[in-house]
């Protein structure tokens, strides 16, 4: 009896021990001011609903990271990266919003909606922080994938632009001659 006690007290102990190391090992983000370039959004939390305070607002995060991925799920990329911008925002030590951020911007890309420099710049950062800061292994591979692979579009995208002035350059020229 007093052998299973303790092979008891012994298990509780460990699995304190590995619960209590897995939830430290997780948290991910930078550190994020209200209203500075640095922000993720600059939405104010719904305190009419959610009530106000640290609870409210995690409890706000974690029902628009859901909303986020079913607009990801119908293609709706710009409602998906406002709703988990604000998440990220609300929740910044939750790694899955990041996940979900980063992959709505990249998907957003790939299917070519008014890309732009900076949204590739923001996704391919994004992307680093989780390959750099995400405890989870296979979205750390997913994020060195998907940012080397943004900065060959973040290449295409500057040589594009500077094919477009090369073309205007020589209009103008041939408009003055």
């Amino acid at each position: 009896m007093a052998r299973l006690r303790l092979s008891a007290a012994l298990f509780s102990a460990l699995f304190v021990l590995v619960g209590a190391q897995a939830a430290y090992c997780d948290a991910i983000s930078p550190s994020i001011k209200e209203a500075t370039d640095d922000s993720y959004s600059k939405e104010k939390p719904d305190s009419t609903f959610y009530g106000t305070g640290t609870g409210s607002h995690l409890t706000e995060a974690s029902v628009l990271r859901f909303q986020g991925e079913q607009d990801m799920d119908n293609h709706e990329w710009d409602a998906a990266i406002r709703k988990l911008s604000k998440a990220v925002q609300l929740d910044a030590a939750e790694p899955e919003g990041h996940v979900l951020y980063a992959r709505a911007l990249t998907r957003k890309i790939e299917a070519g909606q008014n890309v732009t420099p900076e949204m590739v710049q923001m996704a391919q950062q994004e992307w680093k922080l989780l390959w750099h800061h995400d405890s989870d292994y296979l979205e750390q591979i997913e994020a060195k994938n998907e940012s080397r692979r943004l900065s060959r579009v973040a290449k295409m995208l500057e040589k594009q632009d500077r094919m477009k002035q090369v073309k205007a350059q020589v209009a103008s020229s041939e408009k003055t001659h």
